[in-house]
C-alpha cells in the first residue's frame, strides 16, 4: 500500500472525497459480479486514478490488497514497464511464505533484463507452485493504475500478457487484477477479448448523477460560498471532478487564504478572461480546456521578463523527463547571461497554483493532473504554447552546443605551461573570467541537463548531429574549460550517456562513452 500512496502524488483530501462519492460504490459490486479482471477505462480527468487509490485504501482495510503500482510518466521508474511486475512480486512476498521461498530461487539478475519473461517467471510460475502448498484464504487484489502511461506504448504488451496468464490457465488462482487506463488504441485492441461486463467506462456515468456528486463535493469544499455559486460551478463542470477540483484549488492559493468575497471575485474574473458556462454532456476536453485557458490568461497578464520566466517554468515542468526542484529549475529558465533566481521561479509557480504544486515528499514540482500537460502540448488545444513548450529543451540544448562548438578552443585561457599548477599561474582567474564569459560558462555547465529531457524524434536526430560534432572536435576543450571553472565533468557525461541509451543512438553512445571519467 505504501507504493499506492507514494505514487498518488498530489492526491489530497479534495480528490479522496471525490472517489468516496461514487468510485467505491460503483466499482466494488463490479468486482464481485465478473469472472474476468476488471478494467476501468476513461479519458484524462474522469477519475480513474482517484478510484484506484480509494479502492486500494478500502481493500487494504479489508485485508485483501495484494499489491499496487501507480504508473506515472513523471517518474522514471513509474513509467518503465521493467519496474511493474518486479514491484508487484515484491509486495506479494508477505502473502505467502512458500511464494517468498520460491522467489529466492529465481536468478533475478537474469530475469529482470528479460522483460517479456516477467509475467511468467516472476508471477505465474512461482505463484502457481506456491499455491499448491499455501493459498491465501481469500482472493487478493493487484491494482495497476494508468497503464497508458507506460513509456514506449508498452502498456498494451503488459496487459496482453496478463490477460493470457489469467484466461489461459488457473495458475494465478487467488489473485485478481484491477487495471485502469485511458482508451489507448493498442490497449483497447488487446482488451477486446475481455468480457464487456468487466469493463467500466467512466464516461458512462450519467452526467446528471455525476453533477450531483460534484455538488456534494463543492458543498464540502466551498461551504462559505453562496449556494447559487456552487450550483453554477457544478453545472459548468459537466460532471467532471477534475474541473471542480481545479476550481477549488484556484480559490485556495497556498499560504494566502481568501475571504468569501475574494473567492467570489475570482470566480467572476474567470468569466472576464473568456471562461464561460458549459452544458452537461459537453466533451470533457472542451470543459477542462476552457478552465485551463482562463487560468493561463491570468498567469500571463502582460509581456515582460517576468512573464517570460513564468512561461519557461511552465515549459520545463510539463516537458521534463524528471521532476525538478526549484533550485534545479532556476538554472534552466534564465538567459545564459543571468544568474539563477530561485525566488523568481517560486513567484512564477504561485500563478500556477491551481495546476502545479511542490511536493512535500521530495520538494519537486508536479502537475496536479496529467490533463494539464496534455492540454499545453496539444497544438490544437493550446496553439500558442504547444510549439515553444515541445521544443524548449531541444532549443536550449542546441544553443548550448552551438556556443561551445563556436567558442571553445585549445588552451582557451592561455596557460603559460602545462607543468604549472593552476593556483600558481598568476592572473589565471582574470583570464578565465575574460575568456569564458557567462554564456559559455552556462553552456558548459548545463548543456546535458537540457539534453536529458529531449525525446522528440526530429529533435533527437538534429541534436545527434550537433552532439557528434561536439564529441569529435570540442569535448576535450570542454573538459579543459570545466576544469578551469572548477566544475565536474562527470555528471554531464553521465547524463549524455543516459540520453544516448534512451534514444538508442549507437554512434552518439559510443562517442560519449569514449570520454568516460569513471
Amino acid at each position: 500500500m505504501e507504493k499506492a500512496i507514494d505514487a498518488s502524488r498530489g492526491m489530497g483530501e479534495t480528490e479522496l472525497h471525490i472517489a468516496a462519492v461514487y468510485g467505491l460504490v460503483a466499482l466494488v459490486p463490479i468486482m464481485a459480479m465478473v469472472e474476468q479482471e476488471p478494467l476501468v477505462s476513461g479519458m484524462a480527468g474522469t477519475g480513474k486514478s482517484t478510484v484506484a487509490y480509494t479502492l486500494c485504501k478500502h481493500w487494504l482495510k479489508e485485508g485483501c490488497l495484494g499489491a499496487s503500482f501507480f504508473c506515472s510518466r513523471d517518474d522514471e521508474k513509474a513509467r518503465s514497464r521493467i519496474s511493474i511486475v518486479p514491484t508487484i512480486a515484491h509486495q506479494l512476498l508477505v502473502l505467502s511464505e512458500s511464494f517468498a521461498q520460491l522467489m529466492k530461487q529465481i536468478p533475478i539478475e537474469l530475469v529482470i533484463p528479460a522483460l517479456d519473461d516477467h509475467v511468467d517467471k516472476l508471477l505465474v510460475q512461482p505463484w502457481f507452485s506456491a499455491s499448491e502448498a499455501q493459498l491465501p484464504t481469500k482472493p487478493m487484489l493487484v491494482v495497476i493504475d494508468a497503464l497508458d502511461e507506460i513509456e514506449k506504448e508498452e502498456g498494451s504488451e503488459l496487459i496482453k500478457q496478463l490477460i493470457q496468464a489469467v484466461s489461459m490457465s488457473k495458475r494465478l488462482h487467488g489473485l485478481k487484477f484491477f487495471i485502469t487506463s485511458r482508451p489507448h488504441p493498442r490497449i483497447v485492441d488487446e482488451c477486446s477479448s475481455i468480457d464487456q461486463k468487466a469493463v467500466y467506462h467512466m464516461e458512462d456515468i450519467d452526467p446528471k448523477e455525476a453533477s450531483q456528486d460534484v455538488c456534494h463535493f463543492l458543498d464540502a469544499e466551498l461551504a462559505d460560498l453562496a449556494s447559487w455559486r456552487r450550483e453554477n460551478i457544478a453545472a459548468e463542470s459537466g460532471g467532471l471532478f477534475i474541473y471542480a477540483s481545479t476550481i477549488v484549488r484556484y480559490l485556495h492559493p497556498p499560504n494566502f487564504p481568501l475571504s468569501t468575497n475574494q473567492k467570489a471575485k475570482r470566480l467572476d474574473m474567470l468569466k472576464t478572461t473568456g471562461h464561460h458556462a458549459t452544458r452537461l454532456g459537453e466533451p470533457y476536453e472542451f470543459l477542462i480546456d476552457s478552465l485551463y485557458k482562463a487560468i493561463l490568461v491570468e498567469a500571463f497578464p502582460d509581456v515582460g521578463q517576468e512573464v517570460e520566466i513564468s512561461k519557461r517554468v511552465l515549459y520545463c515542468v510539463v516537458t521534463t523527463r524528471q521532476p525538478l526542484r526549484i533550485s534545479d529549475l532556476a538554472a534552466l529558465v534564465v538567459d545564459a547571461t543571468e544568474e539563477a533566481d530561485d525566488e523568481a521561479v517560486h513567484n512564477a509557480l504561485k500563478s500556477f497554483h491551481a495546476v502545479l504544486y511542490i511536493s512535500s515528499r521530495d520538494q519537486c514540482i508536479y502537475t496536479f493532473h496529467k490533463s494539464f500537460p496534455d492540454f499545453i502540448l496539444d497544438p490544437k488545444r493550446s496553439p500558442e504554447l504547444a510549439s515553444p513548450a515541445r521544443s524548449y529543451f531541444a532549443d536550449r540544448t542546441y544553443n548550448c552546443l552551438a556556443i561551445m562548438n563556436t567558442s571553445l578552443r585549445f588552451n582557451i585561457c592561455n596557460l603559460t605551461s602545462s607543468f604549472l599548477l593552476d593556483e600558481d599561474d598568476e592572473g589565471l582567474p582574470e583570464r578565465v573570467a575574460a575568456n569564458i564569459g557567462p554564456e559559455l560558462r552556462y553552456a558548459c555547465q548545463y548543456w546535458a541537463v537540457h539534453l536529458i529531457s529531449v525525446h522528440d524524434p526530429q529533435d533527437v536526430q538534429q541534436l545527434s548531429v550537433t552532439l557528434l560534432e561536439f564529441c569529435s572536435l570540442k569535448v576535450l576543450f570542454w573538459m579543459e574549460a570545466m576544469n578551469l571553472l572548477k566544475l565536474n565533468c562527470r555528471l554531464p557525461i553521465h547524463l549524455a550517456r543516459i540520453w544516448a541509451l534512451q534514444v538508442n543512438n549507437l554512434i552518439v553512445m559510443l562517442s560519449v562513452f569514449a570520454y568516460t571519467t569513471d
